[in-house]
């Protein structure tokens, strides 16, 4: 039975969990409530079908009852008295074994509203209490191995994870000298991860070793421990000669992690459809594997491994709480089953990530992968070159119009009318309304629960297409052909052909105009591409056309690739500048350029190449040496815009990331805390370089011992 209120679940809960804990004697309180979750999820979800479903009715139809009963056959199934307080059937004697089409136009029903959006309250907050009360599942866990005989049998068979060998030495040790710490018990194994290469029994035989040492620490001579010991560490190595981690470029594994998480997090937003699994917990293991390889030790591998753990963290968390805009994901099982693997890698593998931030330290918004590779990225330029004298932050920087006749999307030759993706598309859309239409003519309003034929052939559709969209792009790379998103090399090719047409159609025009348009253009896609949300609501810098025909190319070619080949165009790009400046110096005789402008030259290009975190630190010490906050509402609430605007400003990008860090570290740097885990130790020279108030800034920092 399922409780309606969270005060009526309170007082049943103590009572249900005795119960649960009696019926069988491995029953535990981990286990009673993961059974709990699953039930009021479920419980969850059949209200906000109903809820979701409503909205396809306008307010008259539904005052005329004109709403089908199929829309709550869920709820129903799962609780006929909360189905009976919120839904009246107006046909209560109808035959529910027979399906027929008279038989749907006929049944309606008349839903509760107001009792339907508390149902929906108390269900959030029962979930929240289920959550807070959920604690780490400690079971028994057994492990299989061939005997001397060849018969199988039972190597471990463990409680809490420890082996009953080391359990009984402890507890003989500590009856008789002392208590032991020992680390915290490793977690049980997940039956819903797929572990291809055994990376929780690496795990497991890792920690017993762990246990060992501690042991042989105190009592260095044991002959028990130390064969223990060896035993384990054999294990460890028959089991990596059986499931041997297969050696790959990090590179294309960073690759298919960035872009699985593109994919989820696009699905979570619902500006996209489809959702296929994606083997997350396999391709940590294969990522800590590489990442453990001398050559592939550096600056931003390890960024991208914790922006890797906050993700996770977020991505479970808003999973756990349903904090995200594609309700409807819940329906795919990929989705929930990729979401629980990525809650076991982010609570149980967090020690392979090396984390030294606690939990409570994360940003409370979800960063994008997005954010985190270009964060990533720009750690590989973060030397700060000192020039003399005082460095001024970033000039501003306004958003450019973004100039329509620019050829990068208009009449792209991969949207032509006649590429085989296109007509695949065209001919999904027409089937998708033709079936739509044929439903509503029957009364069928929800097609999910009739038309599984129909569903199979969309999914093969649009995987047809996406097919078909690489291998015209791959054709077109090869054939040296220009498009939004093509290869670098593809694009310098075709530099000064372009350059030639942009100057026959602009006759005032120079290859600088030129060049300022390819940044601008750029630099607008970026922005929306990591602003997709803002630009589906009709807020794209680029225009929407635009912006819809970008997102298609690089969901399709992955955004890490777009954003290598991006990071080319543009160093490439300055240097044609870099060019053009030099035949501009060489024509300029007896020409005296100051040395000001000049150090201000050597400051704006230092500015680009410091992180936003660093322009975040260094605004927020400054409003300390003020005594002021940032910007705030009447609530005491961060004004996003305000302080995005500000970090446009002085980082020259999005804003962002500077508006992240500013709103989750304000109150930690106001309590005198700089965490060196974030910051390289030459923070102070930095922020002393981006700022225009170096005498109070240094000041500040000296009193406080920040």
């Amino acid at each position: 039975m399922i409780s309606s209120t969270l005060n009526q679940y309170k007082q049943s809960f103590k009572t249900n969990l005795l119960a649960f804990l009696n019926e069988y004697e491995d029953n535990t309180k981990a286990f009673f409530l993961q059974n709990e979750k699953t039930k009021y999820k479920a419980y969850q979800r059949a209200l906000t079908k109903i809820a979701d479903q409503m909205k396809f009715f306008t307010r008259e139809e539904r005052n005329q009852n004109l709403v089908h009963r199929n829309i709550a056959s869920d709820l129903k199934k799962l609780d006929i008295n909360i189905y009976n307080s919120i839904i009246t059937e107006l046909n209560p004697n109808q035959d529910e074994t027979i399906l027929s089409l008279s038989a749907l136009k006929n049944d309606r029903i008349k839903i509760n509203e107001t009792a339907l959006k508390n149902h929906i309250k108390s269900s959030i907050v029962i979930l929240k209490f289920i959550s807070e009360e959920n604690t780490e599942t400690k079971e028994i866990n057994k492990f299989t191995y061939p005997s001397e005989d060849g018969e199988t049998g039972l190597k471990f068979q463990t409680k809490d994870q420890l082996d009953r060998n080391l359990e009984e030495w402890l507890k003989i040790y500590e009856a008789n000298f002392e208590y032991l710490p020992i680390p915290m018990i490793i977690d049980v194994k997940a039956d819903y991860v797929t572990d291809t290469y055994k990376n929780y029994e690496q795990r497991y035989f890792e920690y017993q070793i762990e246990v060992c040492d501690i042991i042989l620490n105190k009592v260095p001579n044991d002959t028990k421990i130390i064969d223990l010991k060896k035993q384990f560490q054999n294990s460890l190595i028959e089991l990596r000669k059986l499931f041997p981690i297969p050696s790959v470029n990090i590179e294309t594994i960073i690759s298919d992690i960035n872009n699985a998480f593109f994919r989820l997090e696009n699905f979570m937003k619902g500006t996209v459809s489809i959702y296929q699994s994606f083997l997350f917990n396999d391709a940590f293991t294969i990522f800590f594997n590489e990442l453990k390889k001398v050559e592939n030790i550096n600056q931003r591998n390890f960024d991208l491994r914790d922006g890797y753990h906050s993700l996770l963290y977020h991505i479970d968390y808003a999973h756990d709480k349903s904090e995200f805009k594609n309700h409807n994901a819940y329906k795919n099982d990929d989705f929930n089953r990729d979401c629980n693997e990525i809650c076991y890698i982010h609570f149980h593998r967090a020690a392979e990530f090396g984390i030294s931030s606690d939990l409570d330290d994360y940003q409370f918004e979800m960063p994008s992968i997005v954010d985190i590779v270009s964060e990533a990225n720009n750690a590989i330029l973060n030397q700060v070159i000192e020039p003399p004298g005082k460095v001024v932050t970033a000039p501003k920087k306004t958003i450019p119009k973004f100039i329509v006749s620019h050829e990068n999307l208009v009449n792209d030759p991969l949207f032509n009318s006649d590429n085989e993706h296109i007509i695949l598309e065209k001919e999904l859309k027409n089937k998708t309304n033709a079936r739509l239409d044929q439903n509503r003519l029957n009364d069928i309003f929800y097609v999910d629960d009739f038309d599984d034929e129909f569903k199979e052939w969309q999914k093969k559709q649009n995987l047809a297409i996406v097919d078909s969209f690489k291998q015209l792009i791959k054709k077109l790379n090869q054939e040296k052909t220009f498009f939004f998103g093509c290869s670098f090399d593809n694009y310098k090719h075709n530099y000064e052909k372009r350059l030639k047409c942009f100057l026959d159609n602009f006759y005032d025009a120079e290859e600088s105009d030129f060049i300022k348009s390819e940044e601008e253009f750029l630099e607008n896609i970026l922005y929306d591409l990591q602003n997709p949300e803002g630009a589906y609501d009709g807020y794209a810098i680029s225009g929407f056309d635009n912006f819809s025909k970008a997102y298609s190319i690089v969901s399709t070619l992955g955004f890490d690739q777009y954003i290598f080949s991006y990071n080319k165009k543009s160093a490439f790009l300055n240097e044609c500048k870099s060019k053009l400046k030099s035949i501009e110096t060489n024509n300029i005789q007896n020409s005296e350029v100051s040395a000001s402008n000049m150090i201000l030259k050597i400051k704006e290009n230092t500015a680009k190449n410091v992180p936003a975190k660093y322009y975040a630190l260094t605004y927020i010490i400054e409003l300390l040496t003020e005594e002021n906050k940032p910007p705030q509402d009447i609530e005491g609430n961060f004004k996003k815009d305000e302080i995005i605007k500000i970090g446009k400003e002085r980082c020259g990008n999005s804003g962002q990331s500077f508006y992240n860090f500013v709103k989750d570290h304000f109150e930690l740097i106001s309590s005198k805390k700089i965490k060196n885990s974030v910051f390289k130790s030459n923070w102070k020279e930095i922020v002393l370089n981006l700022t225009n108030n170096k005498k109070d800034v240094e000041l500040y920092i000296k009193n406080n011992k920040l």
